[in-house]
């Protein structure tokens, strides 16, 4: 789901590995999933960006945080909240961009071993100066069975 706030619009895009590159594209592999196995779970999260060129000239704080179906931060292996806080600088208006076509930019990160419960749902939450922009939705399978020694 997609919440433009005013000059600014962003996508999430799951995947199993993302990569920014400094010319602004996004590099994914297994990209646009709904569902990853429980347990352990390591994944990318892209998320692409477009600005309006009136808000490139100021920095913007955002917020990608991952939430359970009941709204509640999910912890990493240690424990602590999956919250990821940064600053955009702002940023001078490229060489020949046309005058009034938004900038895209693009964001990647990658989460390891989370610690995912069988058959739930969760979100992740990308908010930019406060404002929540996008919320993606994903979901765990159920546990596989377990084998019986015999």
């Amino acid at each position: 789901m997609i919440n433009p706030m005013a000059g600014i619009s962003a996508r999430i895009i799951l995947c199993d590995y993302a990569q920014a590159s400094p010319d602004g594209k996004l590099h994914m592999i297994g990209a646009h999933w709904s569902f990853i196995n429980p347990g352990a779970a390591s994944f990318g999260i892209g998320i692409t960006l477009e600005v309006d060129q009136s808000e490139m000239v100021k920095p913007h704080s955002f917020e990608l945080v991952l939430r359970d179906a009941d709204g509640h931060l999910v912890n990493d292996p240690m424990g602590n909240p999956v919250r990821i806080n940064g600053t955009a600088p702002p940023q001078t208006h490229p060489p020949d961009h046309p005058a009034g076509m938004p900038v895209k930019a693009a964001l990647a990160f990658n989460l390891a071993g989370l610690p995912l419960q069988p058959s739930s749902r969760y979100q992740l939450v990308f908010t930019v100066d406060n404002a929540s922009m996008v919320v993606e939705d994903f979901s765990t399978r159920a546990a596989p069975p377990q084998l019986k020694a015999s």
